[in-house]
């Protein structure tokens, strides 16, 4: 890295060697590191000054100078703290965390080398502690009301009266672990609108729990009661196991007496944040549940429990925790409609790694990924975000078989991204269709002779059950043009099969 693609003012030049050698600038590749931090701030949507950064440091340590410099459009500067130990607990917790919803103003934290900071004046960019307290805010900045980022979604519910300082979120300075998306009218469309935002600091009264920012519990409301065609309850203790999962490696899961409600604990106080932060309102089954800071500092068995997977677990040591390292923290996602699926053998047909999600929902669109350390992934993007939530909890580590008999199991995830739908700037160039409600002695020519006199098919297949060969009611078929899935579709969708149960469900979902 250059010194001008580092960003630094002139005075800190002579710094840029020893804060940059060696690997990305973490704390584990600087030696000797001191108590100054650098701090950069990527798709910084909101204004960032003294006030808000002095705020988001004393978090986790006493500051005692701030400088910030701006560089090609991002924010950047250097915090002085008391010492080398609260240095170490900054950039450990602050480093990847976002200060708003929907994605802004991420901070990247690094230890430096350097020794001391030298600041000038005591304005939205320097600041130093014997100048006494920083700048607040100019009074032309709402803090308590930001514009909403651009892209899709309206802007989140407030809560909390007016304050004159930045919004908060449940007690914890600038929302360092975003929702990011928003909540349309409580539907299941997660979007990349502005999410909830909690009151203000100052003179507002806008919610603040100390305890929740010191325990690694989550507590779990509204959580629902539904149970499947057996009567067992479709949220178990593995249900959030694998839920919380996603952002943090879970210890024990504990239902408590009333049904809607359950104990969490994660590893760290950082993942319990991470939960709570992500999957606060998250629609589940069709309801929205809660996700607050508990005051347990941990959970336990009741005298006289038995363990069991609808009341208590254990997960010490699980081979599904995710979170080996700190690299493991850049995989986190907020839930949206697409997943992430990897772990599938090769030669299992993408086809029917499709149809099995079908069964928990109608597929929007997949996608291809890259080949990662772990293989083939896919994205797989569902109508909407509930869906995928479903589609997570029913189907991560299940065993897949693909040729020769290989078995090895599902790994999935939020995607960081949804796939975007064609439009006029991105046209498609082929087209899938679906079909559910299959005869179950349906075949693949029958297929075939179905849905080939609307177009030229790709490719056709039925998914059939693996121990009988008989069809399990899906199909999916890859058209050469939009225009012929739609023939199909206008033609198709609706009949009523020989040997049916049920009219077929034919939908087109582009690729």
């Amino acid at each position: 890295m250059s010194y001008e693609a580092a960003g630094y003012p002139e005075q800190y030049q002579g710094e840029y060697q020893n804060e940059y050698q060696g690997g990305k600038g973490e704390h584990k590749t600087v030696s000797n590191p001191t108590n100054v931090v650098y701090f950069s701030v990527s798709n910084p949507m909101y204004k960032v000054d003294v006030a808000m950064m002095h705020d988001v440091f004393s978090r986790h340590g006493t500051p005692l100078k701030i400088y910030i410099f701006n560089k090609d459009g991002h924010p950047q500067g250097f915090c002085e703290l008391q010492g080398v130990d609260e240095a170490r607990s900054v950039v450990d917790e602050l480093h990847k965390k976002f200060l708003f919803d929907g994605g802004a103003n991420q901070l990247t934290m690094k230890l430096t080398t350097r020794k001391s900071l030298t600041v000038k004046g005591n304005d939205g960019n320097n600041w130093d502690v014997a100048a006494g307290k920083p700048p607040m805010q100019s009074t032309d900045d709402d803090y308590t009301q930001p514009p909403p980022p651009q892209g899709k979604g309206r802007k989140g519910r407030q809560a909390g009266g007016k304050g004159s300082g930045p919004p908060t979120s449940q007690g914890y300075g600038y929302n360092p672990y975003p929702q990011q998306h928003g909540y349309d009218d409580w539907d299941n469309n997660y979007n990349q609108g502005y999410g909830h935002q909690s009151g203000g600091r100052g003179q507002g009264k806008g919610r603040h729990d100390d305890k929740s920012a010191t325990t690694p519990v989550v507590l779990f409301n509204g959580l629902p009661t539904i149970t499947d065609t057996t009567g067992r309850r479709v949220v178990t203790t593995d249900s959030l196991f694998v839920l919380c999962g996603c952002y943090g490696d879970v210890v024990k899961v504990k239902f408590l007496k009333e049904p809607t409600q359950a104990l969490v604990e994660m590893t760290s106080v950082r993942q319990a944040e991470t939960v709570r932060m992500h999957l606060d309102k998250l629609v589940l089954f069709g309801t929205p549940i809660r996700a607050h800071g508990a005051t347990n500092d941990n959970v336990s068995k009741t005298k006289g429990q038995v363990t069991d997977v609808m009341k208590y677990w254990e997960y010490h040591g699980s081979k599904l925790h995710r979170f080996t390292n700190a690299k493991s923290y850049d995989n986190i996602a907020c839930p949206k409609p697409t997943l992430v699926v990897w772990g599938y053998p090769d030669g299992y047909p993408e086809a029917d790694l499709l149809l099995v999600f079908a069964n928990y929902g109608t597929i929007e669109a997949y996608k291809v990924g890259p080949q990662g350390n772990s293989g083939q992934m896919l994205l797989i993007q569902l109508e909407t975000t509930d869906q995928a939530t479903v589609c997570l909890l029913n189907l991560h580590d299940l065993a897949v078989s693909g040729d020769g008999g290989k078995t090895s199991n599902l790994r999935i995830n939020f995607a960081k991204e949804n796939i975007h739908t064609p439009s006029e700037d991105h046209p498609q160039t082929f087209c899938n269709v679906i079909v559910k409600g299959l005869p179950e002695d349906f075949t693949n020519e029958q297929l075939f002779d179905l849905f080939s006199p609307y177009g030229n098919m790709k490719r056709h297949t039925i998914w059939k059950d693996k121990t009988t060969s008989k069809s399990k009611g899906f199909g999916l078929v890859d058209y050469s043009s939009v225009e012929e899935a739609k023939a199909a579709i206008h033609a198709l969708h609706g009949t009523l099969m020989p040997g049916g149960t049920a009219p077929l469900q034919v939908s087109s979902k582009y690729i």
